[in-house]
Order: structure tokens, then sequence, then C-alpha cells
């Protein structure tokens, strides 16, 4: 089982960021170390985070700038780049 948020991500005009590469890192027990790339944001600045349930998504990074969660399964969360 997977849990997933979706990322939102605009640029500080407010506009939508289109194709910006969205990290994340996992944690909460030894068999959750570790994180990869989500993906890049859709034509709505939007992208689906992963990881397995048991899990916490613990940071999400965007453009290099480091987002402290933890985030939630089903969540709904938006940055600016």
């Amino acid at each position: 089982m997977k849990n997933s948020c979706t990322v939102k991500v605009t640029n500080p005009n407010s506009s939508l960021a289109k194709g910006v590469k969205v990290g994340y890192e996992v944690g909460g027990n030894l068999a959750c170390v570790g994180g990869g790339t989500a993906g890049y944001t859709n034509e709505n600045g939007e992208v689906t985070v992963s990881w397995s349930s048991g899990c916490k998504c613990t940071y999400i990074y965007i453009a290099g700038k480091t987002q402290r969660g933890p985030f939630q399964n089903g969540g709904y969360y938006t940055f600016v780049r």
C-alpha cells in the first residue's frame, strides 16, 4: 500500500510553475530511509509524491528549497518556487 500527497508549485508572481523537478525524502524507521524524484510539475503546477505506508514523507525539495514535513497521506500542499 502506498501513501501520497499532491504538491502544487507556483512562481513568485503567483503563476503556475510548470516542469519543475520535485524531490522528496522519507523516514520513520530503518526500512524507510531514502527518497527520490517525484517527477515534474504538470500544466497545473502539480505533482504527486508517493511513499510506502508505514513511512513518513519528511522533506520535499523544490528548485533548491527544502520544505520540512511531515507531509500527510492525502494532503495538498502549495509552495512558492
